[in-house]
């Protein structure tokens, strides 16, 4: 295991959200400062493994921390250039923070079963998103520069597993998925699987 203090100790940081904060919004709220104050601190990710792209696909995703008692999933999207997730949801509440390239963030609000776009957020290096439902629990994500962009996730639920709710722009519906982790098809391990010490 590549040795990683920076890292461990925000993971440690947010099992202490989880432990002090019961309503989910202000939980949300705290992971995205601490999401912030990691982006600001210029950490990237040292094992170079879980910054490529899952074989045959545009994107990445890998599971960096997983804690089954709590719900809290850390995880590491890299976007190819051009790349544009589905319209979608988590859930449950998440925050994420863009760490390298830009990303843009679109908002939707349901109107008669439909999404309608209702905000569009730049977001570059450092910027954070928080995501709380039910106000505001579908959104769209894509990387908007000339490189791949990587930002760094936190749910409050094992969101590779958890079957969600993704837009069907042929079928114009909702359908049920589950995204699962690309640690699974190239073969890595979760980052960090236990709290840190």
């Amino acid at each position: 295991m590549i040795a990683d203090p920076q890292f461990d100790r925000f993971v440690a940081r947010l099992h202490g959200i989880m432990g002090e904060m019961q309503d989910d919004g202000a939980k949300a709220e705290a992971v995205g400062e601490a999401l912030r104050a990691l982006a600001a601190s210029g950490w990237r990710i040292p094992d170079a493994r879980y910054r490529q792209m899952q074989p045959d696909a545009p994107y990445g995703s890998y599971l960096l921390h997983l804690d089954p008692g709590s719900g809290l999933c850390v995880v590491l999207d890299v976007f190819g250039v051009g790349q544009v997730a589905a319209i979608h949801d988590h859930g449950g509440w998440g925050a994420f923070a863009c760490l390298e390239g830009k990303e843009i963030e679109r908002r939707y609000a349901l109107r008669d079963g439909v999404p309608v776009e209702v905000a569009v957020t730049e977001m570059p290096p450092g910027a954070v998103a928080v995501v709380a439902p039910p106000g505001d629990g579908f959104h769209q994500v894509e990387c908007a520069s000339p490189e791949p962009s990587i930002s760094l996730h936190v749910y409050g639920v094992d969101i590779g597993r958890a079957v969600r709710k993704r837009w069907n722009r042929k079928a114009r519906a909702f359908e049920p998925f589950s995204s699962g982790y690309s640690n699974d098809v190239v073969g890595l391990p979760v980052y960090r699987p236990a709290i840190p010490a």
